[in-house]
């Protein structure tokens, strides 16, 4: 059996490693160039099906936490005014929300 905690790493499969992992055997296949413009795109693309998932299937939620929960009406309400800049700020604030 041995020492479970030293073996904990190299048996289980996690995701960011796996990804590394790839990126650096793209690396060296393909090449610098080539290798950087492939990560940036899947890593748009992976950013950007989030965001889209999030609008259509956690609306429902969002509107429901809206009625009933005042500070997250509040919450709201001051980034859909504020924008990107107001849900920066709450999300790198000291603040509890």
């Amino acid at each position: 059996m041995g020492n479970e905690v030293g073996n904990r790493h190299s048996t289980s499969s996690s995701f960011p490693q796996n990804r590394l992992t790839v990126q650096v055997a793209a690396g060296v296949i393909l090449g610098e160039s080539a290798t950087f413009l492939s990560v940036a795109t899947h890593v748009h693309a992976g950013a950007l099906l989030i965001i889209s998932m999030f609008k259509s299937c956690c609306r429902g939620r969002a509107e429901r936490m809206t009625r009933k929960d005042l500070n997250y009406a509040c919450l709201s309400e001051a980034i859909v005014q504020g924008g990107f800049l107001m849900a920066l700020v709450v999300r790198l604030s000291i603040l509890p929300t």
